[in-house]
């Protein structure tokens, strides 16, 4: 084969690949990170230091019930995507561009770090947030990703040998209850006088179900994102969309009803292992994935590809770039009140998710070249090895490919 047909060969199988992605996963991946800049939003408009009184801050309450919708939805996607992959070392090397993203994404949060806070850069400190995840502030959910990645052949093996689907929903409702039913119940002081009207009273709730495996709560959507993949979730999209909207509000005025008239109280009644949320992340994951979105153009695939490729690394860095902009945008609107308008609502976060987008094109970049320069030297290696180890009269050419493979997948 020459190069030439070698070339077009490799453009066919790309463009045969761009093709078979699914459109509508790639949308809600760019929507999920979008949603963590808008959920982003209301820890440094001021939202947590305003008391929950009024039209504005039940319509922020609202605005922020859609926007905690971001893990929920990544998690279910890793699910829906994850589902067949089976225990090798080829699985587990494929963490590689996460956490190459997740060290480069600190390097640029480190650096920020130390410069707001007047603090001397070194090697040792990096070395220090890096391994503690505190490095990008935001990177939680990498340390709760490698745990999960880690876990993932071992959930399929129980997916896939449950015998039928509704062992699986049986398994499903299982997590579902020891999850959810205490963020949802647990929530009320009925000793109290009264308790109905004022919920932000106390926050000693009396206990009903336990509640020591809420935090179990990437397994569960990990297994929805299971089910939605192997037999999906059918409803007609008009009603989809007033079950997302309707659920929403209310979700939005049940968490202003919990806190008013004090300040945002942050309950298990919405937080992610919370029934409300839980639902309505399902809803609106179902509700793009039977959209079928389907580009007309390849352009407009290989855009979607890009942009959702991009979105891990936007989530890292975006700790840094919410930082310069709201310090930014804090002087210009010292008042909280004035942070509240929609136009406000409107420009900030779309400024933020650019700028995030354009910082993480440049660290999949460095990503990129720095796992290329990894897997030519790890080529060398194996190469270099093959050569000096000493030739027996059965052994092939073929046999050294595999060393050289074999290297290249550790």
């Amino acid at each position: 084969m020459n190069k030439n047909t070698e070339s077009i060969t490799v453009k066919a199988s790309s463009l045969n690949t761009l093709n078979k992605r699914n459109s509508s996963v790639d949308i809600i991946r760019i929507l999920a990170f979008c949603n963590v800049v808008l959920t982003h939003f209301f820890i440094f408009s001021g939202f947590y230091d305003t008391e929950m009184v009024g039209p504005t801050a039940l319509f922020m309450s609202i605005i922020r019930s859609f926007g905690v919708t971001c893990v929920p939805l990544f998690m279910l996607m890793t699910g829906f995507l994850m589902n067949k992959k089976q225990l090798s070392v080829k699985y587990y090397s494929g963490i590689k561009s996460t956490l190459g993203a997740y060290f480069y994404a600190s390097i640029i949060c480190y650096v920020y770090n130390c410069l707001s806070a007047d603090e001397t850069m070194s090697i040792a400190g990096f070395t220090k947030d890096l391994f503690s995840f505190s490095a990008a502030k935001y990177s939680w959910y990498i340390e709760m990703y490698i745990g999960l990645f880690i876990l993932i052949p071992f959930l399929n093996i129980i997916w896939n040998n449950l015998p039928s689907k509704k062992h699986r929903l049986a398994l499903i409702g299982t997590l579902c209850f020891l999850v959810t039913a205490p963020q949802s119940f647990n929530i009320f002081v009925f000793n109290v006088e009264g308790w109905w009207k004022q919920p932000s009273m106390s926050n000693a709730f009396t206990q009903i179900f336990p509640d020591y495996w809420t935090d179990i709560y990437p397994v569960m959507y990990y297994f929805i994102g299971c089910y939605i993949k192997e037999y999906g979730i059918k409803i007609n999209k008009w009603l989809n969309l007033v079950l997302i909207v309707g659920l929403t509000a209310f979700f939005g005025c049940y968490c202003y009803y919990r806190s008013s008239p004090g300040f945002f109280l942050k309950g298990g009644w919405q937080k992610y292992s919370s029934m409300l949320l839980a639902a309505l992340a399902i809803l609106i994951f179902v509700f793009i994935l039977n959209l079928n979105v389907e580009f007309r153009t390849s352009r407009s695939r290989k855009w979607s590809r890009a942009l959702a490729d991009l979105c891990l690394a936007a989530y890292l860095v975006s700790y840094a770039v919410d930082s310069v902009i709201y310090a930014a945008f804090n002087e210009l609107m010292p008042i909280t009140e004035e942070k509240y308008k929609w136009i406000t609502l409107i420009v900030v976060v779309p400024i933020n998710i650019a700028v995030s987008f354009v910082f993480a094109f440049i660290i999949n970049k460095v990503t990129k070249i720095s796992l290329n320069g990894l897997s030519k030297i790890t080529q060398l290696i194996g190469r270099a090895y093959a050569s000096a180890k000493p030739r027996k009269a059965d052994e092939t050419e073929e046999e050294a490919e595999e060393i050289i493979e074999l290297l290249e997948e550790n």
